[in-house]
């Protein structure tokens, strides 16, 4: 029982002190993101029937800036560019002569967004928070896929997608405040209003077969209420002058 007397008076002293806990007019928010990714799979043709390779390179660069137009609330910017290319190559045996594949993907993203968030203070450490964001952004993706084999057959795909697309998002979160500079935060799914224009061209060439090429555009709209477990994303900031 004093145990959870004890508990409990802790608890009530965090939600008192909550008051006071706050981040400050003037202070800057740093965030952002920095990947890089390379995997590599090579078969040794000495020792198998046929080889199989693969090579793929990734990278993100993400970053955000945000100042306290007032205590609690936060204005924002970011940017984001992502980048991901991806080959791969079949060889093998096979009659009249021998086959090989090829795969090669190039895609290559840009978004930016503002956005202002409100935090309430729950205690020293913890706040809850609602974001405000909208953004634009486009894609370009680059799809090759070719099959040869000697005289019978040879044909080539070759896809080109551009998307131009913009969302606005309203979306509640947590942070909590490992320390007067560094914040942890969690984001909990979003209310999202996302419109995309689609433009589609694919080309197709064949040995035994005249070129073809197809040609298509359509746009969406999309309104979503997502709170699911697959859309969860957690951030690290830097506060300056907090």
């Amino acid at each position: 029982m004093k145990l959870k007397r004890l508990t409990f008076a802790f608890v009530a002293a965090l939600l008192a002190c909550g008051a006071q806990a706050q981040t400050t007019k003037g202070t800057v928010a740093l965030t952002g993101k920095l990947g890089y990714t390379h995997n590599k799979v090579a078969s040794e043709a000495e020792k198998v029937a046929y080889t199989n390779n693969s090579e793929n390179h990734s990278y993100t660069f993400a970053p955000g800036v945000g100042v306290f137009v007032k205590d609690n609330l936060e204005i924002g910017a970011s940017v984001s560019l992502n980048s991901y290319k991806y080959e791969h190559s079949n060889e093998q045996p096979s009659y009249p002569g021998t086959y090989t594949s090829s795969h090669q993907e190039d895609t290559r993203e840009k978004h930016a967004g503002v956005y202002a968030r409100q935090y309430k203070f729950l205690t020293q450490r913890f706040a809850a928070h609602v974001t405000l964001s909208a953004g634009l952004g486009s894609s370009r993706s680059e799809t090759v896929n070719s099959s040869y084999n000697q005289s019978s057959y040879s044909n080539t795909h070759d896809n080109l997608e551009k998307t131009i697309f913009s969302t606005i998002a309203i979306s509640p979160g947590l942070s909590f405040f490992a320390s007067e500079k560094v914040g942890i935060s969690v984001h909990l799914g979003a209310l999202r209003y996302s419109r995309r224009d689609f433009e589609a061209v694919r080309k197709s060439t064949s040995l035994n077969y005249e070129p073809q090429q197809y040609e298509g555009k359509h746009q969406s709209n999309v309104l979503e209420l997502d709170f699911s477990s697959m859309n969860l994303n957690f951030g690290l900031t830097y506060f300056i002058g907090r």
